[in-house]
């Protein structure tokens, strides 16, 4: 009876592991499709394109949330809208305040932007985490 239980106990288990490494790998799908249609050489995504870009970066919420933000962010600049792609860097740098890439994108952004204050905080904050290598 026991080795019963043990077996259903770890049927159980398996499930919820295949389950979980489903939801994971659907989102990493999306999130690819949205990478895809974002990093595509040429003009900047438009229309039904677009639409569907921003929905799948939008969509899935929990797994891969800073690769999702940081996607997101640049789809958003590539298409002209600089200032929403800052409140997402902006969100971003708040929630991983040592994440250089954030930094990073937030400068290049707010530097092509023409925003000079956040320029120098955000090239402030990289240059702490990235210092320069020795040549």
């Amino acid at each position: 009876m026991r080795a019963v239980a043990v077996r259903i106990a770890l049927a159980v288990i398996a499930a919820a592991v295949i389950g979980w490494l489903g939801v994971q790998l659907a989102e990493a799908w999306r999130l690819q499709e949205a990478a895809d249609i974002t990093f595509k050489p040429g003009p900047p995504p438009a229309g039904a394109q677009l639409r569907r870009a921003d929905e799948l970066l939008r969509s899935g919420g929990f797994a891969f949330d800073r690769r999702r933000r940081l996607t997101r962010a640049l789809l958003l600049r590539r298409v002209g809208r600089p200032n929403a792609a800052i409140g997402i860097l902006l969100g971003l740098t708040r929630d991983e305040p040592r994440d250089s890439d954030a930094w990073g994108f937030l400068l290049a952004t707010a530097a092509a932007s023409g925003h000079p204050a956040l320029v120098a905080r955000a090239g402030a904050r990289e240059a702490d985490l990235v210092p320069p290598v020795p040549r």
